[in-house]
């Protein structure tokens, strides 16, 4: 393997760690978040899981780009601010047609931490309750 070969294998391999850090961390604060607001207090668990988020999903666009060797620009900011709609359509501009089985698979990335979510709600670790409004 050369070093352009094995840097975008190194690249790669981070990519996927941030991956598994933004699935840890939205599991964790989303917990956080749920178990404060049974309490009926307000938490500075979901800004830092939104922040965590929008850091993560910038410096998964500048990685992907720089496997790519192509300059991110703005792309870093609109993953920031936009998330998984810049992702998507930085797959369909970088990726062509790859980008029809790149974006399902990026949809059950994410669907992961909503699937611990449920599944520890049923086994009674957490309690997940829709907000009925304030009396």
């Amino acid at each position: 393997m050369d070093s352009t070969e094995s840097t975008a294998a190194r690249l790669r391999t981070t990519q996927w760690v941030v991956i598994a850090a933004w699935i840890v961390a939205f599991t964790v604060l989303t917990i956080m978040d749920l178990n404060h607001r049974i309490e009926i207090r307000r938490s500075p668990w979901g800004f830092a899981l939104g922040l965590i988020s929008a850091l993560l999903h910038g410096i998964w666009i500048s990685l992907d780009a720089r496997i790519l060797d192509r300059k991110v620009g703005a792309w870093r900011f609109a993953a920031f601010f936009l998330g998984p709609l810049a992702i998507w359509a930085w797959l369909s501009w970088m990726y062509g047609r790859k980008a029809l089985y790149m974006i399902p698979v990026s949809l059950a990335i994410y669907a992961i931490p909503i699937g611990q979510l449920v599944v520890a709600d049923m086994l009674g670790f957490i309690t997940i309750e829709v907000a009925q409004g304030r009396p």
